[in-house]
């Protein structure tokens, strides 16, 4: 608008200091008004350009009232004048244009935001799609698995029994003076080594029902690290926990929590060989429920087994069973809520444990922060 006024201020002066003889130069500089006609069109429209022109037209008509008495003949005068409708006929039929050309514009950046939004909305509904056919078949997966696993340990445990009660029968005939004897007690812990780790591989093909009753989250967290407050300290680890006060007792199966924290917990441990901070967490949720953190100072955990971490028998430790990781997601889901993870290679790795309320929950016992180092 400032360039505006200051054009038609600038075209006005030049023709109060031309010669009034020089009655074609002044014609001219009446050109000039169409400037800022055109512009303050194409950037205000209809209003901007029929006010400009109306403005240019004002300030002109002096002019020509001073030029009477100088025009050489009538024709000239009868220019000037259609000079001055040109002003409102240019000014009308410009801004009429740049309106049309406006509302154009903005129906196609409508149109491009609707085709935009569009697009991101199916890509939303693909990636969903995709992942529930990923789960699909991950589920199709680990329920053919389970069911091999359930059969298979099934058909181990009978023997191993059998060796187990035949290698006790065969150590009674050793005097326990014998250097053999040492060979029956290898014997026997490798039969239960292997009973255990048979017996993990059923727990994951048969899972069973979560059986909810009132549970303390904060309370279920800081028995579950007390359990490994000892082996933490043998391995240099200190643990930490912080529990929430706004977390509210819900319906849990505080056993399977137990269990999926107990995974948890020795993986931090045993991923920290030379020591470090393993910290355990409680959040409450806003719209019910609670976020267990557990978070370790370990290595990370590298890329060429993020894409297969939480699938069964994933494992890079030597005499993992790879079914820690399965068996604490599962009993998450188990809950309605989910597990993942945030790792970055060098500074560590934190599993968030969501367990989404129920519509019933008790207020909890307040906690505050624990050191067991």
């Amino acid at each position: 608008m400032g360039l505006i006024v200051l054009a038609l201020a600038a075209v006005t002066a030049v023709h109060w200091v031309t010669d009034p003889h020089l009655g074609l130069l002044h014609g001219i500089l009446g050109h000039l008004y169409l400037l800022p006609i055109l512009l303050a069109s194409f950037w205000f429209g209809l209003k901007g350009g029929v006010a400009t022109a109306v403005v240019s037209a004002l300030v002109y008509a002096p002019h020509l009232v001073l030029l009477r008495g100088e025009q050489a003949h009538g024709t000239l005068e009868v220019y000037n004048v259609l000079e001055i409708v040109l002003y409102l006929i240019i000014g009308s039929a410009t801004g009429v244009l740049a309106e049309n050309e406006r509302r154009q514009r903005e129906k196609t950046d409508q149109a491009l935001a609707e085709l935009r939004r569009s697009h991101d909305r199916l890509r939303e509904q693909s990636e969903a799609l995709l992942g529930a056919e990923q789960e699909l078949r991950r589920a199709d997966r680990l329920s053919a698995l389970g069911e091999l696993a359930a059969s298979m340990a099934h058909e181990v445990r009978t023997p191993l029994a059998s060796i187990r009660g035949a290698v006790e029968i065969l150590g009674d005939a050793v005097p326990k003076d014998d250097p053999r004897r040492e060979f029956v007690a290898v014997l026997v812990n490798e039969t239960d080594r292997l009973d255990r780790y048979v017996g993990t591989v059923l727990e994951f093909a048969r899972p069973p029902r979560p059986d909810r009753t009132p549970c303390d989250a904060n309370e279920i967290v800081t028995s579950t690290a007390t359990l490994v407050a000892k082996q933490a300290k043998h391995e240099g680890v200190r643990l930490q926990i912080a529990c929430d006060e706004r977390v509210v007792k819900d319906l849990y199966d505080a056993g399977l929590l137990r269990h999926a924290l107990m995974n948890l917990l020795l993986n931090a441990i045993q991923a920290m060989p030379r020591g470090g901070v393993l910290t355990l967490k409680t959040t409450a949720v806003a719209e019910g429920g609670v976020v267990i953190d557990v978070a370790d100072t370990g290595p990370g955990i590298s890329e060429e087994i993020k894409d297969r971490l939480f699938a069964p028998f994933a494992t890079l430790r030597p005499g993992g069973t790879g079914l820690g990781l399965s068996i604490a997601r599962r009993i998450a889901e188990q809950h309605g809520g989910s597990l993942t993870y945030e790792s970055t290679v060098g500074q560590g790795t934190v599993f968030h444990m969501l367990l989404p309320g129920s519509s019933k929950t008790i207020r909890s016992t307040n906690h505050g922060v624990m050191d067991h180092t």
